[in-house]
């Protein structure tokens, strides 16, 4: 059973990445990656800005999740539901959260928030988010099963599957549990 529970592709998962020296971050930064239904998963953040309508230069935090960005592949897709969470640094304080839908691909690897907050709020100290010049972000990521990714289980898990080659399943089943019985594989 404890060999299963590794083998067991995780559909749903949080993770957190707390950015140092916020109120000095100039370019996008990543988390490191988190695995969700075996795809790395990872937060993205930057400062960005707009032009509001009179013309004023705004300034904002920019939140995204990214899947599978460093794959070389264009034939992966995923379908996500997430929540970001910008989380409140006070004791009992609530997060700033925004939810996404979004079907990952090549193309689009990434989806979230331009704007998810002004960059103002996020360093006003009375409104909680920062302590010490850093900032800790959350998200709670749904992943459907991924399409057209090759998955490499002797990698991952020491093991290499069975494929049904045509009604080949039970015998494949029959097999595989037999090899998980110790005294006969011995």
């Amino acid at each position: 059973m404890q060999r299963w529970k590794k083998m067991k592709l995780v559909q749903k998962q949080h993770f957190r990445y707390t950015v140092h020296g916020f109120s000095k971050l100039k370019e996008s930064q990543l988390s490191p990656s988190c695995y969700v239904r075996n795809l790395p998963w990872k937060i993205m953040v930057m400062p960005r800005t707009s032009q509001t309508q009179d013309r004023q230069t705004q300034k904002s935090l920019g939140f995204f999740l990214q899947c599978n960005g460093e794959s070389e592949s264009s034939s992966w897709s995923c379908y996500a539901v997430a929540e970001l969470r910008l989380l409140s640094q006070k004791e009992d304080g609530e997060p700033f959260s925004r939810k996404i839908q979004h079907l990952f691909y090549s193309k689009e690897n990434d989806w979230g928030f331009s704007h998810f907050m002004s960059w103002q709020d996020v360093l006003d100290p009375e409104k909680g988010f920062i302590k010490e010049d850093s900032i800790t972000l959350e998200v709670h990521v749904v992943a459907d099963a991924p399409h057209g990714v090759s998955w490499d289980s002797k990698k991952h898990t020491g093991y290499v599957g069975l494929k049904n080659q045509g009604a080949t399943c039970y015998m494949n089943s029959l097999l595989q549990t037999l090899y998980f019985t110790n005294q006969l594989r011995k």
